[in-house]
């Protein structure tokens, strides 16, 4: 589930071609970089990998740190960035990189990128992506279980056939998964980019679901709408 348009239309500007097509990721008053692009479905499995609560219960602090390196252009989100949500008992790093890199964990390379989650623990560790995962043990990484899809197999498909079947019947609980739990994901990915525009680690306090002694931060938590483009405070 993709939120990147989620803050609204921006104030009025010049037109210019360059910010259509894809390139609207790339700057903030349309988009949220990779982080929130590619990046919201893989934050997505690593909450569900992770057991996260929708609610953000238990995250304690959110830091972001990286850049726009080497290329010479207009975009202003980062393309390289790493993110880390501190949930005290796990820890949760997310990465971004948008330049020329190569594999990790076993993950599979398609079209020049690497694209995936790996879960380590006590016992061993997981690489999961949408080929299918890998399981190793031990400090030998002993293979213990691995599922790999068929060449072209792909559940895509099928999860946009559940979203319109429920669009149909007016019938959310037939979702595979419920709209919070895509929200979450892109809640996360928002956080990630206010603290590396904040350029601090910041306190996360889940009571009153904004962040400690960060008036700056916390404003770009929404912004200023242009009417009559307006997000009410209660959707």
């Amino acid at each position: 589930m993709n939120w990147d348009l989620f803050l609204g239309p921006a104030p009025l500007r010049p037109f210019n071609s360059l910010r259509f097509a894809y390139n609207w990721h790339w700057f903030w008053d349309t988009g949220n970089g990779d982080m929130g692009n590619q990046g919201v479905h893989e934050m997505d499995v690593a909450r569900w990998g992770l057991g996260l609560p929708n609610s953000h219960v238990g995250l304690k602090s959110v830091s972001g740190t990286g850049g726009k390196f080497q290329y010479d252009d207009d975009q202003e989100t980062p393309n390289t960035q790493t993110c880390t949500f501190d949930y005290g008992d796990r820890q949760l790093v997310f990465e971004t990189r948008g330049l020329i890199t190569g594999g990790e964990g076993g993950l599979q390379t398609r079209g020049g990128n690497t694209i995936g989650n790996l879960f380590y623990g006590v016992d061993g560790w997981m690489a999961v992506d949408g080929n299918g995962y890998t399981i190793y043990k031990g400090e030998k990484h002993e293979v213990v279980k691995e599922v790999k899809r068929a060449a072209g197999q792909s559940e895509t498909g099928a999860h946009m056939n559940n979203f319109l079947a429920a669009v149909k019947s007016r019938n959310y609980k037939s979702l595979n998964a419920e709209i919070e739990i895509g929200a979450a994901a892109a809640d996360l990915c928002h956080f990630g980019n206010i603290a590396y525009r904040a350029g601090r680690s910041l306190a996360w306090d889940n009571a009153k679901k904004e962040f400690s002694n960060a008036p700056d931060a916390n404003k770009l938590m929404t912004r200023e709408y242009r009417k009559p483009y307006v997000v009410p405070s209660k959707v």
